[in-house]
């Protein structure tokens, strides 16, 4: 095990996907590393339209202008769409055309906030959350081991 700070790199093995990661774990003494961060990941609501592609949703324009102020805020760090990768073959399918029937649009941000209940506030007053075309899946807390998003 290597020490990086206040934690521990802990050797793991995925078994899906049999590639080495490292469960970082934090020791006794628990000094933070890095800028702390929240990842979210959103995917398609019930108001987002399987045929349009992103930018012909409803409430397109608001939405990117609400993003965009988030930029301008220093509150949003990044945003993309994100694909899946085909089953057919091993390309990834373009996230921002239209899903279809087969496929669900998911989105990730990166947002610098104090906490996870900011996240959910700020996230609360997008248009497309309004309108559930996009839904908050999931938010983890990222703390930057190595590099920086500067």
């Amino acid at each position: 095990m290597n020490q990086f700070g206040g934690y521990v790199a802990a050797p793991f093995r995925s078994r899906i996907h049999n590639i080495r990661l490292y469960l970082l774990l934090p020791t006794l003494s628990g000094a933070r590393l890095g800028p702390v961060h929240f990842v979210v990941i959103r995917e398609q609501g019930p108001g987002w339209d399987r045929r349009a592609v992103m930018r012909d949703q409803q409430l397109w324009p608001e939405h990117r202008d609400f993003i965009n102020q988030l930029a301008e805020d220093r509150l949003l760090v990044l945003a993309a769409p994100i694909g899946e990768l085909s089953t057919s073959a091993a390309a990834t399918i373009d996230p921002t055309a239209a899903v279809g029937d087969d496929l669900t649009y998911r989105a990730l941000l990166i947002l610098d906030t104090e906490n996870e209940h900011q996240v959910a506030t700020i996230l609360t007053d997008d248009p497309w959350s309004k309108s559930v075309v996009l839904e908050t899946r999931t938010v983890y807390r990222w703390e930057i081991l190595v590099g920086d998003l500067a």
